[in-house]
């Protein structure tokens, strides 16, 4: 073999390796981007992990308050009830006593 083709032959391998340097470096360039990708993609999970941990005790505190309301509202019910009663019976009492007085007056008025 000739100076010349080895040298052609050193000049394959030396654009070889610069080939295969050039492709490592963009493999690196596109690891250090999926590595950047990942680690967003963490953060964003972790975001939403602690945003569900929130909705989650917002959606226990929105149930708890709502059956106190529930409660209440059947407390509040259940008072209304007796003073209804109450106030249905002195109606009917006046009635009466208006029907009462309107039978007398009407007697009355006849003699």
């Amino acid at each position: 073999m000739t100076d010349d083709e080895i040298n052609r032959k050193f000049d394959v391998v030396a654009q070889h390796l610069a080939n295969l340097a050039i492709s490592q470096e963009q493999a690196v360039g596109r690891i250090e981007r999926i590595e950047e990708s990942q680690a967003n993609t963490a953060r964003q999970i972790e975001h939403l992990g602690n945003a569900l941990i929130q909705l989650t005790e917002s959606h226990t505190e929105t149930q708890q308050t709502l059956a106190e309301m529930q409660r209440a509202m059947a407390k509040l019910a259940e008072s209304q009830a007796h003073p209804d009663r109450r106030l249905d019976a002195l109606i009917d009492i006046v009635r009466e006593d208006r029907g009462r007085r309107e039978r007398r007056e009407g007697k009355g008025d006849e003699t």
